[in-house]
């Protein structure tokens, strides 16, 4: 055989091997389980009529690796690709092939929320999470070891007990991938801190100066500002433990308020309303309907500024009255015995006092009964008894006088209109009250049993 026909003969060997070779690595071809998939969603790959023995090298999203003619990959970040392979045949062909279909891996979408409040200052509370993760069609929570499952946007919940909280968010966005973030300590519930305060003065008359101090100060882990608030002294605001005293200077009530603020951001408002009231002292004076009364006629008595704010009181000494009637600057009155009648008038103006006395003021007349007598005891009858009149006509220039005997069914048996009568008593044993009404010329009566 010559040699042009050995060539011939090699060239046609190997344009066969070409065709056989071809042939094989056209019926191969590289299917996906998914093409379109989540991260972290398991994909499988595989080669289909690769011939057993045939060694597999993948290229998978840009990283290459030996394997069988079927594996199984995730992906943890969004890409885009087209799955190769390079399969080693025994017969020593080699085929370079690429998937048909693109694969496209989406990103787990991160969860975002928004919490109002972050901080419950005042105990045990609620907050209000709200999902603002884009493009999520649905959401489950873990909060505080609670669980919520297919909530709207925004749910409430409601700790029970203090300290920092922990929250899960589970989110599925609009192609249905799924993303969980938890968050440590995002929202803190602290116990309530009730502060007080007090003032040395709380009353009385201006002008007054008045000192604060802090009365109730619970500890804290953070640090604590104070601030205060002094609406219409002289200076309104301060800040500080102990702030310098403050000056009232016109009547009023006036309110007091502490804020004590904390470094972590929580803030208490301790608030008194009229807390400080502070009037000024007044000129009391004061008329009446008559200087000179008879007993039991009525008086009145009149404070003559009636506009006064306050509280207006009454008090009377010297001889007894009765108060018939009270208007605050107006009393009338009666009087029940003889004498000079002093009257006292107290203001008080948020804890001012004005004090003014009248001193006999009115003189009150009358007349005063009284008798005695000499036998009124006696162990046989008939007997007469002799009664005394005493009475001290007073102011009166003459008297009338009416006596009644009583027995002891209470009934009047005997009568006088003398000044000294005698009466004659036929029974025994028996008792009698005597009674005796005086009448002065003044229309005044007085009365002695």
């Amino acid at each position: 055989m010559t040699g042009r026909l050995k060539t011939l003969l090699c060239l046609l060997f190997l344009f066969f091997n070409f065709l056989n070779a071809s042939a094989q690595c056209t019926n191969l071809d590289i299917v996906a389980s998914k093409t379109d998939a989540c991260a972290t969603e398991v994909i499988m790959y595989y080669v289909t009529n690769a011939p057993d023995g045939s060694l597999f090298e993948w290229e998978i999203a840009g990283n290459k690796f030996f394997g069988g003619d079927t594996i199984y990959q995730s992906h943890i970040d969004p890409a885009s690709f087209m799955p190769k392979a390079t399969i080693s045949m025994l017969d020593g062909t080699i085929c370079h092939i690429t998937g048909k279909e693109q694969i496209t891996i989406h990103g787990s979408p991160v969860p975002l929320f928004s919490v109002q409040p972050t901080l419950l200052c005042d105990g045990p509370g609620k907050s209000h999470l709200t999902d603002i993760t884009p493009n999520t069609q649905a959401r489950n929570w873990i909060v505080d070891g609670d669980n919520y499952s297919n909530t709207p946007v925004t749910i409430e919940h409601d700790f029970f007990t203090l300290g920092k909280k922990t929250i899960s968010l589970i989110v599925t966005d609009i192609l249905g991938c799924k993303g969980l973030k938890t968050f440590i300590d995002t929202i803190e519930v602290l116990p309530k801190l009730d502060f007080d305060f007090d003032a040395d003065v709380k009353n009385g008359c201006i002008t007054k100066s008045v000192n604060f101090s802090v009365t109730k100060d619970p500890s804290s882990i953070y640090a604590k500002k104070y601030y205060w608030d002094f609406p219409g002294a002289t200076n309104e605001r301060d800040s500080g433990l102990n702030p310098p005293s403050r000056i009232y200077d016109k009547i009023g009530s006036y309110d007091v308020t502490l804020t004590v603020e904390l470094s972590n951001g929580c803030k208490y408002t301790k608030e008194k309303k009229d807390y400080l009231k502070f009037g000024d002292v007044v000129n009391l004076e004061l008329t009446t309907s008559k200087k000179s009364s008879c007993l039991k006629t009525d008086i009145e008595l009149t404070q003559t500024e009636p506009n006064l704010p306050g509280n207006l009181t009454w008090s009377y000494a010297g001889v007894p009255v009765n108060v018939l009637s009270s208007s605050g600057f107006k009393q009338t009155i009666q009087g029940t015995s003889s004498g000079d009648l002093t009257i006292t008038i107290r203001h008080d103006h948020h804890g001012c006092i004005s004090k003014e006395e009248f001193k006999d003021f009115i003189e009150l007349k009358g007349v005063k009964a009284n008798f005695s007598s000499p036998n009124r005891f006696h162990c046989e009858v008939p007997h007469i008894v002799d009664l005394k009149n005493s009475s001290d006509p007073m102011d009166a220039n003459s008297l009338t006088y009416e006596w009644i005997i009583i027995d002891e069914n209470g009934k009047g048996v005997k009568t006088s209109s003398l000044e000294n009568p005698s009466f004659t008593f036929t029974t025994i044993p028996a008792t009698y009250d005597a009674k005796l009404i005086v009448r002065g010329d003044n229309v005044r009566v007085s009365l002695f049993c």
